[in-house]
């Protein structure tokens, strides 16, 4: 009885790794894209630093209200939030696979 039930979830243990595997996969791309949304524009952060330049070496001739719209804007709370999940997912799905394959393990000892 005990060699039987052992090996279904020997098996059950088999197509968590798969899974988990295929999930980490799939979390690991959309964590990748989303950490982009932490990165400041640095686009808009150069034009803001050239700009600023300029206007202390022309003085007045650079319009100050053009300079403003090109200030880099802080990253949002709901980006530092989603990453947060994916991150966080990520974690317990690694967690889970290497909890399934320590009792993976242990279940092959106890066989053998």
């Amino acid at each position: 009885y005990d060699e039987g039930n052992i090996r279904g979830v020997k098996e059950d243990m088999e197509t968590l790794l798969t899974f988990a595997g295929l999930f980490s996969a799939a979390l690991t791309a959309f964590t990748v894209e989303s950490a982009k949304q932490l990165q400041p524009d640095t686009d808009n952060a150069t034009v803001y630093l050239l700009a600023t330049i300029a206007l202390h070496l022309n003085g007045s001739s650079v319009d100050r209200e053009l300079i403003s719209r090109f200030r880099p804007s802080p990253v949002s709370p709901t980006s530092k939030h989603v990453n947060g999940l994916w991150l966080s997912s990520l974690f317990l799905s690694l967690v889970t696979a290497s909890l399934a394959m320590l009792a993976k393990q242990w279940l092959r000892e106890f066989l053998a």
